[in-house]
């Protein structure tokens, strides 16, 4: 039987000198096996269209949880690095 779960969490700020911030998905139930975990950055919502960009890895995967790895790529060093919205990552994880 196919198991299908999604959501948003939110990502905030990163302020600082990194392009890069770690952020954990934690699954309303527990899938049986390990799932295939997709997802991709929101925007703060109510702000205007904004030009920044961001990719999203999926680092880590279990049967509860899985790590997102958020990093900005329309700047690139030695510009300063983070965001200053407050940037929200959906989310849907399936297994079979």
């Amino acid at each position: 039987m196919s198991n299908i779960q999604s959501g948003v969490v939110p990502v905030g700020n990163q302020n600082g000198t990194t392009f890069a911030k770690e952020v954990t998905i934690v699954f309303p139930q527990p899938f049986p096996k390990t799932p295939t975990v997709v997802a991709n950055t929101l925007q703060q919502p109510g702000l205007p269209p904004i030009p920044d960009a961001f990719t999203v890895s999926i680092v880590e995967v279990n049967t509860q949880q899985a790590v997102a790895r958020v990093f900005r790529v329309d700047v690139t060093p030695p510009q300063a690095g983070g965001w200053g919205q407050d940037l929200q990552l959906g989310w849907i994880a399936h297994s079979w």
